[in-house]
């Protein structure tokens, strides 16, 4: 295997750990669940939550997906159950490519 497929799966895997740890460390600090709700507070705080959705988004985008009531079409179900993890997958594949740039690996 080249190192180019190996360095992106590797960011992949980089970027949902990521998103897991930073989930998991808002709500083990915060006692609240993490949510996209969190870009309706003010001041400051809309700021902070800004940065962390832009590494924590992949995880929750896919749990809001998981926690989506059964459609009365499947088709649009599963649509969207694909959208949501190509969604997810790219955006994890971009916070773990910056998160190896950042630390020069």
């Amino acid at each position: 295997m080249t190192t180019g497929p190996l360095t992106s799966f590797l960011a992949l895997a980089i970027g949902f750990a990521l998103a897991g740890a930073v989930v998991s460390l808002y709500q083990a600090v915060t006692a609240r669940r993490a949510g996209f709700y969190l870009l309706g507070e003010s001041g400051v705080n809309r700021y902070a939550a800004a940065l962390m959705l832009a590494f924590a988004a992949p995880l929750l985008i896919l749990r809001n997906v998981l926690a989506m009531p059964a459609a009365v079409d499947p088709r649009a179900r599963i649509f969207g159950v694909a959208a949501a993890t190509v969604a997810a997958s790219l955006w994890s594949l971009g916070s773990g490519a910056a998160l190896l740039t950042i630390l020069h690996f």
